[in-house]
């Protein structure tokens, strides 16, 4: 039997914890003993419990994170240091701790920015595979994207990326494959939609600006200026020190600690200087003035249940990566409205099972909202493809039998 260890690097519950939970739950288990470390302490610990996987940890020593989702910044700087000291003491002393500890024969590292541990790793003789969650970051010199290129490239045995898009930086190498996230279609079951509701546009994703929830606050305020009375669900990550509806208690992650504890004046400053700050206040402004027709559901452990009760799932990112609420929305029969950005284009086909859409135009989004709500042929018709073209790409079993070919190597 071989011992897979796989390091998980997150504090919450979204879509890279989820994707590893669907990528262990169907191993063979007479062949694999799957184990997760977790760099620090998780409501995804549980997850992982409760499917009767083994847990160690936490490690409490950051990740080297550089994606177009999260990377330092300017004013990231007690971030990038606390990154940098994390850094060093995994390559170190503590990778070398754990990895002896635990004496894994392949390692599994759930993103990029954990290339520290590959490099440990195989200086003692343990292959790595290396997953690709999230397109790398251009950063503003490119010295550390060329780092993690370099390091996930020499060190890493197998890449795996989870769209053709983000394997970029190493579709040159053998050793690069695509193996897309997976769905659970029979959790994610199409239901049929009760038509005596107001028409229910859904957002996954949170308070996030590379996600793009500002654009559909923009669009729904636009459909009610045009006198559509339409509603809003939210479900991600929402930071609850403001006087915001959100419906639903859950973890912050620790990420909303800086906020809680600064002055009133320096977080006045930070409003006005940090473009993140800056941002919130436009989307906290949006939610007030669109008031009872919003809903947020903050991080949700029954995503499956909240997504039914949308008639069509919006991701309007300015960022282009790889997005799961998308494959969900398809397993559940949900028409999709996408930014026409890499790699939406490989999730949704225009036309045929959604939408893709440029990210910043306000009006094209409210018009394709506004034409699934009148036009219920097109509205069914995508949903037929979409559920569909989910269980011929993103099905359960077919991840399982190319992460079984990669292990038996």
């Amino acid at each position: 039997m071989k011992k897979i260890l796989y390091i998980h690097h997150g504090v919450g519950i979204g879509g890279a914890p989820i994707s590893l939970l669907n990528l262990i739950k169907p191993l063979d288990r007479t062949k694999y003993h799957p184990i997760i470390l977790f760099l620090f302490e998780s409501p995804a610990i549980d997850l992982f419990r409760n499917a009767g996987i083994e847990v160690l940890g936490p490690v409490n020593y950051s990740d080297f994170s550089h994606t177009k989702i999260w990377w330092y910044r300017w004013y990231h700087v007690h971030h990038l240091v606390r990154a940098l000291w994390g850094t060093y003491k995994i390559l170190t002393e503590i990778g070398l701790w754990w990895i002896a500890k635990i004496k894994p024969d392949i390692i599994h590292l759930n993103t990029t920015s954990l290339w520290p541990w590959a490099v440990v790793a195989r200086k003692m003789g343990i292959r790595v595979i290396c997953h690709v969650r999230e397109p790398l970051a251009p950063g503003y010199l490119g010295l550390r994207r060329a780092l993690v290129r370099w390091a996930v490239g020499r060190y890493a045995d197998d890449i795996v990326a989870i769209c053709k898009n983000d394997a970029r930086p190493w579709a040159t190498l053998a050793k690069t494959q695509v193996l897309y996230n997976a769905v659970d279609c029979a959790k994610f079951m199409p239901a049929q939609v009760m038509m005596d509701k107001p028409f229910t546009i859904g957002y996954v994703g949170g308070l996030s600006k590379e996600k793009g929830v500002l654009a559909i606050l923009q669009a729904v305020q636009l459909l009610h200026a045009r006198g559509h009375k339409v509603r809003l669900m939210i479900a991600g990550f929402w930071p609850a020190p403001h006087s915001l509806p959100v419906r639903h208690s859950f973890s912050d992650g620790g990420s909303g600690f800086l906020q809680k504890n600064v002055s009133k004046g320096w977080q006045k400053i930070r409003d006005r200087i940090v473009p993140s700050d800056r941002y919130r206040k436009k989307v906290e402004k949006l939610v007030q003035e669109l008031g009872e027709y919003v809903h947020i559901f903050g991080v949700v452990n029954n995503m499956h249940e909240i997504m039914r009760q949308m008639d069509v799932v919006t991701f309007p990112a300015t960022v282009g990566h790889f997005a799961r609420p998308i494959i969900e929305a398809g397993a559940l029969g949900k028409p999709v409205i996408a930014s026409d950005v890499p790699p939406l284009d490989e999730l949704v086909e225009d036309g045929v099972t959604g939408f893709l859409i440029p990210p910043h135009d306000v009006a094209a989004w409210a018009d394709a909202l506004q034409s699934l709500m009148y036009d219920f042929e097109l509205a069914h018709l995508m949903s037929l493809a979409g559920r569909e073209n989910v269980e011929n790409k993103f099905s359960l079993a077919q991840q399982a039998k190319k992460v079984d070919q990669i292990y038996s190597q």
